[in-house]
């Protein structure tokens, strides 16, 4: 059954509203943190990381998946292996076209291409480097609460946090090159009105 058309904008709508939302939430975070003094510590330091992949990752899922589903039927009409568009398949053939989807058989137009390879290295990206920074916030606490008479306190220096913080991102752009060249492992599915990863089934797209 086809969504109507006040269903989808409704979606849509919500979708991009989550993500302004989050965006601002997370962004006013990241700046406080940098313009207070008072939160110049290790803790906050790598706390305003976690908010901004947070923040990009609400532009993507949120904003870029919002706009996705509004204006789907206008733009990257997602096209199968023999350059059949989904657009013109019926609903009982829709199941192998979305096998056909699921394993990476299809392609894109030109002008979808760039978006579809930019929402999956940012989602990528953000996604990676927001789980590190948990993982060395989590370590940061730790060391204050259980460790910090001891030397392992040299860990939780606002410097220290900085590296780490950029070391998230040199760990999550990698990830994002992995996972995005020569094919996007993450796509939009309208279908799902979601960001997903896509399956492989055991095989490397693009070869």
């Amino acid at each position: 059954m086809t969504a109507s058309s006040d269903t989808v904008s409704v979606i849509g709508g919500l979708y991009i509203t989550i993500g302004v939302i989050g965006f601002l939430c997370n962004g006013a975070t990241v700046f406080m943190i940098i313009m207070k003094r008072v939160f110049r510590l290790s803790a906050y330091t790598i706390m305003a990381n976690v908010a901004l992949a947070d923040a990009i990752m609400m532009i993507v899922a949120g904003i870029a998946c919002g706009m996705g589903i509004l204006w789907s039927d206008s733009n990257c009409n997602i096209i199968d292996a023999n350059g059949i568009s989904m657009e013109n398949i019926s609903s009982k053939n829709m199941t192998s076209t979305t096998y056909a989807f699921l394993s990476l058989s299809y392609k894109t137009g030109t002008n979808c291409s760039f978006l579809s390879f930019c929402l999956a290295f940012f989602e990528i990206a953000a996604w990676t480097a927001g789980v590190v920074s948990y993982a060395y916030l989590g370590l940061n606490r730790c060391v204050a609460i259980c460790f910090y008479g001891t030397k392992a306190k040299t860990f939780n220096r606002v410097t220290v946090a900085l590296i780490a913080s950029v070391s998230t991102w040199i760990i999550g752009i990698a990830a994002a090159c992995v996972g995005t060249f020569p094919a996007p492992l993450v796509g939009n599915r309208t279908e799902m009105w979601s960001v997903s990863f896509l399956s492989t089934e055991g095989k490397r797209p693009g070869k």
